[in-house]
């Protein structure tokens, strides 16, 4: 056991070397670089899709879209706060941390959080939470893993999640308020930036458990009452992911009320890409649908001669019968 203790402070301190040259290192002027991802066509495409569901008059589909936009915006804002917070992190005085100060802050992370790993290959020091559970959510457990040789530069971490519990919206949403690995801070982010600005690495670990283990609806990437589950594309409401179905033209994911299946080759379609014969009222998917060549009304194959609907084939026939009428009464 003291063999092993000692392994382990000898480790500690090689790394505390490494972390007090990253942090003693003036920073250099840092160019602001764009997102690394077209948010104005994302944006303008959400926007596109919601005048379609909203001509459609589909309510549910275009609050959805609304919290789509909301998070693609919050994922936008988080790209320029970093772009922000390295520029102005060049502009600051470095603080020059003691490397026995790095060995203690080491040592109170292991006590903290019951273990510390320490990687020089990659060059990581990484404490794991306690699982994590939010308003009845339970989200499993999370490494924080601050990678060293990006200190002094934008969020130097990432935070993974060891059994992942994904939300309904998107598989890299591990929690509420971390999305692709990155943490969305909040209120946390100034007590983040100055405590490994500073060197107090236990803090730093510290305020990220904290953040992990806070709920904030206002800044969720998703809901916490929308994470399992699947959301029924037409109409809104939230069903098992086992019962729900899958559009077999684009994919969407419907409640078994909102579904149907083709009346003429049986896929299953959603709202979007289904509409009702005008003639006959079934159901039919988008492709085995046609226009009137008179009236341009949709009607399926059988409800049609000839490209004319049974309508106006039907007043075809009477016009010409009165004309044929007409014809045979002599004139006065």
């Amino acid at each position: 056991m003291k063999r092993e203790a000692k392994r382990i402070r000898k480790r500690q301190a090689k790394m505390a070397t490494l972390i007090a040259a990253r942090l003693g290192r003036d920073p250099a002027p840092i160019a602001v670089d764009l997102p690394d991802r077209d948010f104005f066509s994302d944006l303008e495409r959400l926007r596109r899709r919601f005048k379609r569901a909203e001509a459609l008059g589909y309510r549910h589909a275009n609050e959805r879209l609304v919290r789509e936009q909301v998070a693609l915006l919050k994922q936008l804002r988080d790209q320029v706060d970093r772009c922000l917070y390295a520029r102005e992190g060049s502009n600051e005085q470095t603080v020059h941390c003691d490397r026995k100060q790095i060995i203690a802050e080491l040592a109170a992370i292991e006590t903290e959080f019951g273990g510390i790993e320490i990687d020089f290959r990659s060059q990581t020091v990484s404490a794991v939470t306690p699982e994590i559970e939010l308003d009845g959510v339970c989200l499993g457990r999370f490494r924080i893993c601050l990678e060293v040789r990006y200190l002094g530069e934008s969020r130097p971490y990432r935070v993974i999640a060891l059994d992942p519990e994904c939300s309904r919206d998107c598989d890299e949403t591990t929690h509420p308020h971390v999305q692709s690995e990155a943490l969305c801070e909040g209120e946390g982010a100034e007590p983040i930036k100055y405590a490994l600005r500073e060197g107090r690495l236990s803090d730093f670990f510290t305020i990220v458990r904290q953040v992990l283990q806070t709920y904030n609806p206002d800044s969720a990437y998703t809901q916490l009452s929308d994470w399992f589950g699947v959301e029924c594309h037409d109409c809104g409401s939230t069903v098992d992911r086992d019962d729900c179905n899958s559009c077999d033209r684009c994919d969407a994911k419907t409640c078994e009320d909102c579904s149907a299946s083709c009346a003429d080759c049986d896929r299953t379609v959603c709202g979007n890409c289904s509409e009702s014969c005008e003639s006959c009222g079934l159901r039919f998917c988008d492709a085995c649908l046609s226009e009137c060549r008179e009236c341009g009304e949709t009607n399926c194959d059988d409800c049609l001669t000839k490209g004319i609907c049974d309508d106006c084939t039907e007043s075809a026939s009477e016009e010409t019968e009165a004309e044929k009428t007409s014809a045979q009464v002599a004139p006065v």
